[in-house]
């Protein structure tokens, strides 16, 4: 195998866990024509390779290396994408009779010697990751949650949908060719220095022992770090959409948009989902909404920062949804109360502290944030935490004041 260009690995050093975990990380440009590539890369790699071109032998050397984890995902941010190669490993100071060198050498070739001939893919391998593509994604329209969420989400900003929806961009796979899969992982994947990072008990001379066969070091490179494209002033001022489908359950998605989206406001927007979280140890949407008039089974909030929404959704039985709207829009608007936003302000801090201890405690944390801080893409629970804290309550109510309801879609199960 001949050497590989990476930028130099960064290690997290930690004894207090008994593996070793291995990232690597290739930034590549979005194109939209090339919308299922890599999705089909990660599928060949992790279950083939040049010296085990049967998936049921690849897998039994997973289990023979004592691979752990082997597994990789793919995260998009605006027009950047990051393909993130996870490993993990016992560390041989642990497990004596385990040979790291080996493992590596199999993760290594797994990724830069794939099952190929004749500069192409095996058609036999791209052929049946186009057939899983177009399965899983055509099954969609089974799943409420799913069918629902994607319907939802056309309609609250159609142009969004369109550039991410694999639903969506089904006909450019019929476009994919063993051959121009394998012509974009050369470009993206062999001709991409990926960031490495190593974390657990293992020292820098041990990691530069492992990779000198397979790397050459090169210094950081300049991250595109330009995530933010916001959604303008396109209000709907409350569009209703309902859709009858034969399904046993109702769900009813909201979506609430921040007025002319600015990069400041994202640490408001941020704080406005923490409190509504937070604030009282559970959500502010379940405590009202089951727990007070048990009107949903469920409720789920989450904000989509890069377009500015806050959104809601909720599992509920179909007669229900007036009254859940109304207590939703209500919930939202006593936010607006100072005494009750700075109430819950503090709760929230206090809320965040406390995970925060947590967090500390979990295995990935430092591992998690570490990527996130180097890619730009995520603060810290503690960031977060600091910047909350300095939040300006006058400015924050300003904020909230540009909070308009954009679209309600709700999907009512006739069955």
């Amino acid at each position: 195998m001949e050497k590989i260009k990476v930028i130099k690995p960064k290690i997290i050093r930690t004894k207090k866990y008994k593996t070793i975990d291995i990232v690597l990380i290739y930034p590549i440009k979005f194109q939209k024509n090339h919308f299922f590539d890599l999705k089909i890369i990660r599928n060949i790699i992790t279950s083939t390779s040049k010296d085990f071109p049967l998936e049921q032998d690849f897998r039994k050397e997973v289990l023979k290396k004592l691979i752990i984890n082997y597994n990789i995902g793919i995260e998009r941010v605006k027009h950047s994408l990051f393909f993130k190669v996870y490993l993990t490993v016992p560390n041989p100071k642990e497990v004596h009779d385990f040979n790291l060198k080996e493992t590596i050498d199999f993760f290594f070739k797994a990724i830069y010697c794939p099952n190929v001939e004749n500069d192409s893919f095996k058609e036999k391998d791209i052929e049946r990751e186009k057939k899983f593509i177009m399965s899983k994604t055509k099954n969609i329209n089974k799943d409420i949650y799913g069918y629902s969420y994607d319907a939802f989400m056309k309609a609250v900003d159609i142009d969004f949908y369109n550039d991410h929806s694999s639903y969506a961009n089904l006909d450019i796979l019929e476009t994919v060719t063993p051959k121009s899969v394998y012509k974009y992982y050369l470009e993206n994947i062999i001709n991409t220095p990926p960031i490495i990072f190593v974390y657990g008990n293992i020292l820098k001379s041990e990691v530069d022992n492992l990779f000198k066969d397979y790397f050459i070091y090169q210094e950081d490179i300049e991250l595109d770090k330009d995530f933010s494209y916001y959604k303008k002033s396109n209000l709907k001022v409350n569009e209703v959409i309902e859709v009858k489908k034969e399904y046993q359950d109702s769900i009813l998605n909201m979506a609430f948009l921040v007025k002319n989206m600015k990069d400041e406001d994202e640490i408001y927007l941020r704080a406005l989902n923490n409190l509504i979280t937070k604030s009282l140890g559970i959500s502010l949407f379940f405590k009202k909404l089951r727990l007070d008039n048990n009107l949903v089974y469920s409720v789920f909030n989450s904000v989509k920062l890069n377009r500015g929404l806050l959104v809601v959704e909720t599992s509920l039985e179909k007669n229900n949804k007036e009254k859940v709207v109304n207590l939703i829009k209500e919930t939202i608007s006593e936010l607006k109360d100072k005494k009750v936003l700075e109430e819950y302000q503090k709760k929230c801090l206090k809320c965040m502290r406390y995970q925060e201890i947590r967090r500390c405690d979990e295995k990935y944390s430092k591992l998690d944030e570490a990527i996130d801080y180097y890619l730009g893409i995520s603060m810290t629970q503690k960031e977060l935490a600091k910047k909350f804290k300095e939040i300006d309550i006058d400015k924050f109510l300003k904020f909230l004041n540009r909070i308009e309801l954009d679209t309600i879609y709700f999907l009512r199960g006739e069955k």
